[in-house]
This record gives C-alpha cells, structure tokens and sequence, in this order.
C-alpha cells in the first residue's frame, strides 16, 4: 500500500529553499534535528532510521520558513513545537491514504509505517484532522 513516491519530499524541499543539511552533535539528545538559522543549516542525528530523519527534516524545514531562533522551554516554545509537528504533518500525509488505512487497518503503527512518518507526527496531523469515530457501513 505504500506509495513509491511522497507527494512532498523534505530532501527537495531543503534543497529549494538552500538549507544545509548534515548530520552531527545535537545540542540536546531528546532532538532528532535542529534548525540553525545563522548559518542556514539543518544539523541531524546520527544515525535516524529513514522516517525519523525525513520527518525531522520537514519539522526543521518549518523552523527555517519562519527564521526561528532558539528560544527557552515552556510554552512559547511548545505552541511553536506544535506548529512544526502540524505543518510538517500535512506536508507528509496523503489524507486519502490516512483514511484507507484507518478503514481497513486498526493499528496506528501500522499507519505511521505505511505513510512513513512518526507517531508524533501522525497525531499533529490527527488532531488537526480528526478521523471518522465509526467504519461506515451502508447496509439497503
């Protein structure tokens, strides 16, 4: 069921928008990635399976499109966190996709391997867009 080919593609995009990419030391081991605006850089973890690393790189990407500069935890930061994770979401996720799998497959796991993205990422993008509570069944 996978798709071969992502509608958005996070490698392409950083590549339009003229990011950095590499991978190296984070400044906090609970970061897949982080966005350096002064040198115009993604920086990510060593070793990220592919789907980690494509959606931290669509996270990231969003940090860079609004030029964000580091800023201490709480909830400024977690309301900015939050916008990434949705943004980043809808960028990756197929709708359609997402509702085909939620209708035949009952394991969210399973959603986030078909649609290769994260857990986190998979519920950004359902709360934002809920899915139907019920399997539809028209019986005449």
């Amino acid at each position: 069921m996978k798709k071969m080919f992502p509608v958005y593609d996070p490698l392409e995009h950083a590549m339009q928008l003229g990011l950095t990419l590499r991978v190296g030391e984070l400044s906090s081991d609970d970061h897949l990635a982080e966005f350096n605006l002064f040198d115009w850089s993604i920086t990510r973890k060593r070793g990220l399976s592919m789907i980690d690393d494509r959606c931290a790189i669509a996270h990231d990407i969003v940090h860079a499109e609004h030029r964000d500069m580091p800023i201490p935890d709480g909830p400024r930061r977690w309301k900015r966190e939050a916008r990434c994770n949705r943004v980043a979401a809808e960028r990756l996720v197929d709708h359609e996709q997402l509702l085909e799998l939620a209708r035949t497959i009952e394991d969210p796991g399973v959603w986030c391997d078909e649609l290769a993205i994260t857990p986190t990422l998979l519920v950004a993008y359902i709360q934002s867009h809920p899915l139907p509570t019920h399997r539809l069944e028209l019986v005449h």
